[in-house]
């Protein structure tokens, strides 16, 4: 009898799930990227686009409470879809669960001071959360007391800072190039197993929708026939 994953592999071509395998094997979990009430959705589409190049799995959203996100896909390339989004409306319930699924908060500034490391000089934990700031105001202090260290990019022109996409860009190559160098953090089988299966079934579902039928009624002929 056929499995449900078994159904699901034989409606994309095996060139997509080499593709697919390829991809999640180089995927870490040991890094995720942390937006603090950033505004700008542009900026948000952005980010999201450098987590999918550099390998991330799962990016957190800390919104306030009336802000929604809608990104711009052309700005993010439909990186949505390869990158898991977590919206949080509570700061410190984000930062629990995030402590609790063993990553270190690391946040990113712009002035030099006394717990501000270059990031070059910055020897990652074993699980990191990168922490990006607001467009205008950087870091809110809360966040900024619950990271347990802060990094900047030194510059040497006149402006001091970048823009936080690029910040972001910049630093996830960086620090997924040092766990790709060692092999480390990268998704267990299992772990690679459960997001082929949903990415899988996501992409069935959609050449479905695109005809009007629904994943549910194709099984559910497909049960009937055995």
């Amino acid at each position: 009898m056929p499995t449900y994953q078994s159904l699901l592999a034989a409606a994309v071509s095996e060139t997509r799930q080499a593709r697919f395998a390829a991809v999640l094997a180089r995927r870490l979990s040991c890094l995720t990227l942390v937006c603090d009430r950033i505004v700008d959705p542009h900026n948000i589409s952005a980010c999201l686009r450098s987590c999918d190049a550099f390998g991330l799995m799962t990016v957190h959203l800390l919104l306030d409470r009336n802000q929604r996100y809608r990104g711009s896909r052309q700005v993010s390339r439909y990186s949505d879809r390869w990158v898991e989004v977590r919206k949080h409306y509570d700061e410190e319930q984000m930062c629990n669960e995030l402590s609790a699924a063993g990553f270190t908060l690391v946040g990113t500034v712009v002035a030099d001071g006394e717990r501000v490391t270059d990031f070059r000089n910055f020897v990652p934990p074993e699980r990191m959360a990168l922490v990006i700031g607001n467009e205008c105001l950087g870091l809110s202090e809360s966040m900024k007391r619950r990271c347990q260290a802060l990094l900047r990019i030194p510059t040497c022109g006149f402006v001091d800072s970048l823009n936080l996409s690029v910040t972001a860009g910049i630093l996830l190559e960086h620090f997924s190039d040092y766990w790709h160098r060692y092999g480390k953090g990268r998704l267990n089988a299992a772990e690679q197993r459960a997001w082929l299966d949903a990415w899988l079934e996501r992409e069935v579902r959609q050449r479905l929708h695109k005809i009007g039928v629904t994943l549910e009624d194709v099984l559910e002929d497909e049960d009937r026939s055995l």
